[in-house]
């Protein structure tokens, strides 16, 4: 008598972390079809996220410490040459806010297109879409925080190019990763998982440019 497989127990794929990171810059529709299949796969997402969240804390801290004033002024009323250590306070809880504020509207607006998902797997999906397509930003933020040029080290040469480069890729990753992310949860017309995922982004980013600077 053969064993029974994963699949067949109805427990779904294994999916590591790394090699869905991975699979990202391969094959991202398969890989978020996988992980969104996977049961724990909003635990994942969650994770991913925390971990993203935390990272972005620390490029907070690391600028507070070195003195640096946000670009553009802060829309919150806190004086710029205090922003960023005010910020450590809430810089994880904004982007996790962000986060699943659209990944709720992108389920509603899923839903209400004729899709049939589960709101943790988009949870899983838009988790796993998000951290990977933050790290062109978030790597870059890290190195020069933590180095303390962060404000100093893009103002002469080619080099002032290069922020406009790896911002490009960030947008570029969230307007192909979140249309496939809605797509992988949801039945939906290619054209409507456009749409909803495009809207997703935009709430999301609206909502952390209120605090990320």
């Amino acid at each position: 008598m053969e064993k029974a497989t994963d699949r067949d127990l109805g427990v779904g794929p294994r999916v590591g972390l790394a090699r869905s990171i991975v699979g990202m810059f391969r094959r991202p529709a398969l890989t978020l079809e996988e992980f969104a299949k996977v049961p724990s796969g909003w635990r994942r997402g969650l994770t991913l996220m925390a971990l993203m969240a935390l990272a972005y804390t620390v490029v907070d801290v690391q600028l507070a410490f070195n003195g640096v004033a946000p670009i553009p002024d802060p829309f919150l009323r806190i004086p710029a040459g205090e922003y960023y250590k005010w910020a450590a306070l809430f810089y994880g809880a904004a982007i996790l806010a962000g986060w699943l504020l659209a990944t709720g509207v992108m389920q509603l607006a899923a839903r209400a297109a004729g899709g049939v998902g589960e709101f943790e797997s988009l949870v899983a999906a838009t988790g796993l879409a998000t951290a990977v397509a933050t790290l062109p930003t978030l790597i870059p933020d890290l190195i020069t925080s933590t180095s303390g040029i962060y404000d100093t080290w893009a103002t002469s040469g080619l080099s002032t190019a290069l922020p406009w480069l790896y911002m490009a890729l960030y947008v570029f990753l969230f307007l192909v990763y979140y249309p496939l992310a809605v797509a992988a949860v949801h039945d939906v017309s290619r054209g409507r998982a456009i749409v909803i995922g495009l809207t997703g982004y935009l709430l999301y980013q609206g909502f952390i440019f209120i605090f990320i600077r």
